[in-house]
């Protein structure tokens, strides 16, 4: 499982430096190229795009 990084487009801007600056948890689902991952989220849904390694962290629970 994994984390994604949190963009200025995905968080509310009310938030300020409060807000989240990760997302998730996600699934890596498979590997869409080199360092490059596509993602479902906890309920099976298929993100629209595949994501490069450097926006993601580890999640352990």
């Amino acid at each position: 499982m994994v984390l994604r990084k949190a963009f200025q487009n995905t968080i509310n801007p009310a938030d300020g430096k409060l807000a989240p600056k990760w997302e998730g948890p996600y699934l890596i689902e498979a590997e869409a190229g080199k360092g490059a991952y596509r993602l479902l989220t906890m309920e099976g849904n298929l993100l629209p795009r595949a994501w490069n390694a450097v926006h993601l962290k580890k999640y352990f629970m």
